[in-house]
């Protein structure tokens, strides 16, 4: 009788949480009854990348990446070369012959590692269709990523932090799932360790905002716009499989003063000033203006066939 009563309560739970619509909010009363549910985890998979395909569909894009077409994008710093940037090149390498563009960045209030570069260059030259960019200062994440996608060769990019790891198979999931977005930009499994951006799609909403001069709170900028144009939420796919966040902090933001282990605290004191933070499930009201950033990037992609 136990078994059959755990049976009941746990339906009716599930019922009770589909019928709130927020995630994060329906995934937190489900957590209250039953955490360790594993029908309720891929149920919820299921419906999540069902309502990310009608919004998907809701939305047609003037110039779609085609399927199949891109190329990934890494930000990478020298206290993470041996230990994370060397193994996900590797990875990439052993199962992708993707083109990829490496943005490496320095380190505050520091000159640029020599050894580093010549070490980076070495090992990059072992392997083709891999095109570093070298910031002799430290700059921004949102500098960063935006310089991987003007410099991609493809629409779509798939942006890596340099410490996940991706196994063999992870390529079939991801372009299962690339297949799904039709080329439009997507979270995998919900987080911007991994997330694929369509280029003109960015430069719709907007480029990452540069003004955020160090690491923390781009992500949640542009999904703040994204949500405010679009009148729902960036989509995000799950259930993508062999990704490894292995989530360090080691050498992210040496000599800056940080939030919350790896953030920059200018960032977020910058971005809590931009917008007006409430409770309400909406959109923040946006305080300081967007400045408008490769204005011209469009009019290249347009012309650059009549050189």
């Amino acid at each position: 009788m136990k078994g059959v009563a755990r049976k009941l309560k746990r339906f009716a739970v599930n019922l009770a949480a589909f019928a709130i619509r927020d995630r994060e909010r329906r995934h937190a009363f489900r957590e209250r009854f039953f955490p360790e549910s594993r029908i309720y985890r891929k149920s919820t998979e299921l419906l999540n990348n069902f309502e990310n395909a009608v919004r998907l569909a809701g939305h047609p894009l003037e110039d779609e990446a085609p399927l199949g077409s891109y190329s990934l994008g890494v930000v990478t710093y020298n206290r993470r070369f041996e230990t994370f940037f060397k193994p996900l090149i590797r990875a990439i390498r052993a199962h992708s012959g993707r083109d990829v563009v490496v943005a490496v960045n320095g380190v505050n209030g520091e000159d640029f590692d020599e050894e580093y570069r010549r070490e980076m260059l070495n090992f990059l030259s072992e392997y083709p269709g891999i095109y570093p960019r070298f910031s002799p200062r430290f700059r921004g994440l949102a500098k960063l990523w935006n310089d991987c996608l003007i410099n991609s060769p493809t629409e779509g990019m798939l942006l890596l932090n340099d410490d996940v790891m991706l196994h063999r198979e992870f390529w079939r999931s991801f372009e299962t799932a690339l297949a799904q977005s039709r080329g439009r930009s997507f979270k995998i499994n919900g987080s911007w360790s991994h997330v694929f951006l369509n280029r003109r799609e960015v430069d719709e909403i907007g480029w990452f905002d540069e003004r955020l001069l160090s690491m923390g709170w781009e992500d949640h900028d542009f999904e703040m716009r994204y949500w405010k144009r679009r009148g729902e939420r960036l989509p995000h796919i799950v259930g993508i499989g062999g990704v490894d966040n292995l989530s360090s902090a080691e050498g992210v933001l040496e000599n800056q003063r940080q939030k919350s282990g790896k953030y920059s605290d200018f960032n977020k004191t910058f971005w809590f000033g931009k917008f007006e933070v409430t409770d309400r499930e909406e959109p923040y009201r946006q305080l300081i203006p967007d400045a408008g950033q490769y204005p011209y990037e469009k009019f290249y992609w347009e012309h650059r066939d009549d050189l």
